[in-house]
């Protein structure tokens, strides 16, 4: 997984104002200690109100991710009203002459071990990443923690939450989720 530790910041922001404000923070492990550091280092920057480092241009997600998320989606769907709004992803449709959208399928792949283990390691278990990975990770890991940007800018910025937004309405749609 190649989140940066800027981008935890984001995350952990985001769920601030889902939460309102009410989050817990838990280390799970430590595999790439520099990385951690300036992971929790933004995380506690986060919480005390500091704004988000700039992470700069996102690149396109990779196949496994965009596979992940709608495997997600797919699993969650019948559970999650927000889910169901959208489009089914589970078979190819033509939505016109000139393109053809591809839609999810879900599929299980077991790629473990045939035998399943009797024990397994709870402690002093670290992946061996191998001399020449670790330190191209290493090397990554100084590059962007030289570029995360911790100016903060004079002006902070606040979510504010009112009751009166959620009687909004659109008088001009009919949803059928509304009582319209």
């Amino acid at each position: 997984m190649e989140v940066t530790p800027a981008a935890y910041s984001h995350l952990l922001h985001s769920l601030m104002g889902l939460a309102g404000g009410k989050v817990c923070v838990v280390l799970e492990g430590g595999y790439c200690i520099p990385s951690l550091a300036e992971g929790v280092a933004l995380s506690l920057r986060t919480l005390l109100g500091d704004p988000c480092p700039d992470i700069g241009p996102v690149a396109q997600p990779s196949e496994s991710v965009v596979e992940t998320i709608l495997n997600v989606i797919a699993s969650l769907r019948p559970f999650w009203h927000s889910l169901q709004l959208q489009g089914s992803y589970h078979e190819k449709i033509e939505e016109t002459k000139s393109t053809e959208r591809i839609r999810h399928r879900p599929e299980i792949h077991y790629r473990g071990q045939p035998k399943i283990q009797e024990t397994y390691p709870t402690s002093y278990f670290y992946v061996n990443w191998g001399e020449e990975l670790k330190t191209q990770l290493e090397q990554r890991v100084e590059q962007l923690i030289r570029q995360t940007d911790l100016t903060v800018p004079p002006h902070r910025t606040a979510l504010a939450f009112d009751e009166r937004m959620m009687k909004h309405q659109n008088h001009m749609e009919r949803c059928r989720f509304c009582s319209l």
